[in-house]
């Protein structure tokens, strides 16, 4: 089925909603900022208090998937891979996080933080490649 030329209207609300986003973007670096805070300090209560292990993967599940979220829509599609990466990895093992697996989600909390600081965005440069490579051998592939 071919698809129907936008009319004028369409791509004029479409330019607008871009102009939006794009005006969005300085601030979702502070956001993103932030959320970094935020999943730092669970990540330091997870390594810290194995006997609140659940409670504590439960927080980062949360902001590293509002993370993930937020990222490609404001041009960090790298905050976005390895934000999924930690999700997947917390859902996998929620339940059985062990203090080898703490160290994996720490390594992806690490890797948040130099994406963010070093403002990283594409998940295809070398640089990205051989941090997302890294970030599965951590996980056991």
């Amino acid at each position: 089925m071919a698809e129907r030329p936008l009319s004028n209207e369409e791509r004029q609300a479409i330019a607008r909603a871009e102009a939006v986003i794009a005006g969005l973007t300085g601030q979702y670096l502070a956001a993103a900022e932030a959320d970094l805070a935020r999943l730092k300090v669970a990540a330091a209560s997870l390594a810290a208090d194995p006997a609140g292990r659940t409670s504590h993967l439960d927080r980062l599940f949360q902001i590293s998937h509002d993370m993930k979220g937020q990222g490609a829509t404001f041009g960090y599609p790298l905050v976005t891979t390895i934000g999924n990466r930690l999700c997947r990895f917390i859902e996998k093992r929620r339940d059985t996080m062990d203090d080898a697996g703490v160290a994996v989600v720490l390594r992806h909390v690490e890797a948040l933080d130099r994406v963010i600081g070093e403002r990283m965005k594409e998940p295809a440069t070398p640089e990205a490649e051989a941090l997302i490579e890294s970030l599965e051998l951590a996980a056991g592939g």
